[in-house]
């Protein structure tokens, strides 16, 4: 019996140890997860964009926001998503970073040009239904709210 007792001793010895290793194992990934995106986080501090001036980055964000266009065409809503984030350059970068944001937000004058394209359906009509114009005017009060007392160039 005491050889049964003994052996029965290492399996629960070895299940412990097991049990201590895979503890062991998940701290471990645990803590290689947590450096990875420490990584991560100084990879982005160090990025050549960040050292930009912000008085450059200002006038890259003037230069690129030249107009934030709202088309219409026909009846039907775009269907283009990107095509529509394409026309509005100030809405985009103002979407990259949090350090982009504050600075787009603090620039009324990139949400001061806007010009708008209204084109008829092929059959000439336009539509009277109030929810297709509603989005449109949201995100053009967004503009002018965000413009703050800056000149208008519609």
């Amino acid at each position: 019996m005491s050889i049964l007792q003994n052996a029965q001793r290492d399996l629960d010895d070895y299940d412990r140890e097991i049990h201590r290793l895979e503890s062991r194992r998940m701290v471990l990934i645990a803590e290689q997860e947590r450096t990875r995106k420490i990584m991560e986080q100084v990879k982005y501090l160090l990025a050549p964009i960040r050292k930009l001036p912000g008085e450059i980055l200002g006038y890259v964000f003037d230069q690129c926001c030249d107009m934030n266009q709202f088309k219409s065409i026909g009846v039907d809503p775009p269907v283009d998503p990107v095509g529509r984030l394409k026309t509005k350059p100030a809405l985009v970068l103002s979407s990259v970073c949090s350090r982009w944001r504050r600075f787009g937000l603090s620039l009324p004058q990139i949400w001061a040009r806007i010009a708008f394209k209204m084109t008829q359906a092929q059959d000439g009509s336009l539509t009277t239904d109030q929810s297709y114009y509603e989005r449109p005017a949201k995100t053009l009060t967004l503009f002018v709210e965000r413009s703050k007392q800056h000149p208008l160039t519609i």
